[in-house]
């Protein structure tokens, strides 16, 4: 299965639950997801 994220679900994760400098392990297994190719995020939003 793969997810699409769109901006607001990474915005909401770092201000409300996974802020990068207190929780890096979420940042962190969110990229490794992406790298297999199980999460993916629009050109613009990449932008």
């Amino acid at each position: 299965m793969v997810y699409l994220l769109d901006a607001n679900v990474l915005i909401d994760a770092n201000r409300d639950y996974y802020p990068l400098e207190r929780v890096p392990e979420f940042w962190d297994w969110l990229e490794f997801q992406g790298g297999l190719g199980r999460v993916k995020l629009p050109l613009e939003v990449y932008e």
